[in-house]
């Protein structure tokens, strides 16, 4: 078992100071756009972020028992919009530190000096309706869909995934929306742990390999302030030894909040296709996934909101000919299941999951929240989640645990520097506590502190 080094404070101490700088740096270069004497059309911006990340009562088989990990991300974007063409790009720089053998970190933490995007598009107007803006995208970009619970764009990840190839993007005055797209993923490099851990830049690799497209479209206002969404994207992957071939389509009903009101947010998603390995081919996939979430905001100074949600995704029943485990492909997870990096233990694979949260503002500048919820797996004799523990007899029962999370964010100076703490307390039940590879090391316990300079 690999302890967390006993400087483990003073590393948090340094990289609070640093961070403290960033501010220092940030101001000098928020007169960025100012330097460049605010040309017509172009638009900068950049972001520096520093977190501290630690972990106690490992979940995963394998790693580090306790682990610290310190990490700095850097954004650079910019766009130049002539009119009709604009073209854009974004450099991202994540590193990390003090990770040592056995940890979970990996290249969602570590990717430095990235060119992530880098790409033209043409605008064209009053295409089918009065005010509509179809405009034609070619390149490289990230990606946000819908929820982004199958393509997204995470805010918490260091590094995050880009997407190569052609998308046509429609946009009308009444809130229609729709999205095409026909990309390649990249695949993040270096993947190797010294490589990780030395911050070794080494591009993004694409090749036609993988390839993911499909459609989305949103109704503005399907009714009573209720917005709707179907969508339908393919996934083809070829690896040494096996292939998959995915069709994931769904649908989504949401609105917004607002003091005095309800808030909505259901969705509901089935995947078919086929995997093929060398030594078992042509095993159809059949899996569903399935979020449902209400809420009420409350018309008070704190602006408090309760919440209450479900999440469902099935696991690989043994038993039967198909494979049943939903695969999220590119989506996030932050939003739904709490933090990511050296946390991260849900997923939408092999989850049943209920619980209720509250939000708030209670201050200028401050946001808060509060969730708790119980896990319990789809199918007993599948791993659970994110966690690689599986119990192949079945025997070590259905109930995961009882996850507690919160979240603090304050804007020290608004729009500039903001402060965020965040904790997770996971609870190990039945399963998590004696399935055959499950760490014997009592409960989760995960803690982060990150500040980031926005300018």
């Amino acid at each position: 078992m690999t302890k967390t080094p006993r400087c483990g404070y003073r590393l948090l101490a340094a990289v609070l100071a640093a961070s403290t700088s960033a501010p220092a740096l940030a101001g000098e270069a928020g007169i960025l756009q100012d330097a460049l004497g605010n040309p017509e059309g172009l638009t900068v911006s950049a972001s520096i972020r520093g977190r501290v990340e630690a972990i106690d009562g490992q979940f995963r088989p394998g790693k580090n028992d306790e682990d610290i990990f310190v990490s700095f991300r850097s954004i650079l974007a910019a766009e130049y919009d002539a009119g009709q063409v604009r073209f854009g790009g974004q450099l991202r720089d994540a590193r990390g530190y003090a990770q040592n053998a056995g940890t979970s970190v990996g290249k969602s933490d570590v990717n430095a000096l990235e060119p992530l995007e880098f790409y033209g598009a043409i605008d064209l107007e009053n295409v089918a309706a009065e005010g509509d803006v179809l405009s034609i995208v070619g390149g490289r970009t990230t990606l946000n869909i819908g929820s982004g619970r199958i393509i997204g764009r995470p805010g918490f990840s260091n590094s995050i995934n880009s997407f190569t190839g052609g998308q046509l993007r429609w946009a009308a005055p009444n809130g229609d929306r729709l999205i095409a797209i026909y990309v390649m993923p990249s695949d993040r490099q270096p993947s190797d742990f010294e490589s990780i851990r030395d911050n070794e830049v080494e591009f993004d690799s694409v090749d036609d390999d993988k390839q993911l497209f499909g459609a989305h479209f949103t109704r503005g206002d399907l009714f009573a302030g209720i917005s709707g969404e179907v969508y339908a994207f393919g996934y083809d992957e070829e690896a040494a030894g096996s292939d998959q071939e995915l069709l994931t389509y769904g649908a989504r009903l949401v609105r917004g909040g607002a003091p005095g009101l309800f808030d909505v947010d259901m969705e509901a998603i089935h995947q078919v296709g086929d995997i093929n390995y060398d030594a078992a081919p042509n095993i159809d996939v059949d899996a569903f996934f399935a979020h449902a979430e209400v809420g009420y905001s409350f018309a008070a100074p704190a602006k408090p909101r309760l919440f209450l949600f479900a999440d469902y995704g099935t696991g690989d029943d043994a038993d039967t000919a198909d494979y049943e485990r939903f695969d999220y492909l590119f989506g996030k997870r932050r939003g739904d299941f709490g933090p990511t990096g050296l946390y991260g233990l849900l997923s939408r694979g092999n989850i049943a999951s209920a619980g209720l949260g509250v939000t708030g503002k209670p201050f200028a500048g401050t946001d808060v929240e509060l969730t708790g919820r119980g896990a319990w797996l789809d199918e007993a004799t599948d791993s659970f989640a994110k966690t690689k523990v599986v119990d192949p007899a079945g025997e070590s029962g259905t109930y995961a645990g009882t996850q507690i999370a919160a979240r603090v964010r304050h804007w020290l100076v608004p729009d500039r520097y903001r402060l965020e703490l965040g904790g997770v307390y996971f609870d190990k039940g039945r399963f998590l506590r004696t399935a055959p590879n499950a760490p014997q090391n009592g409960d989760t316990r995960y803690g982060y502190v990150a500040l980031t300079a926005s300018f």
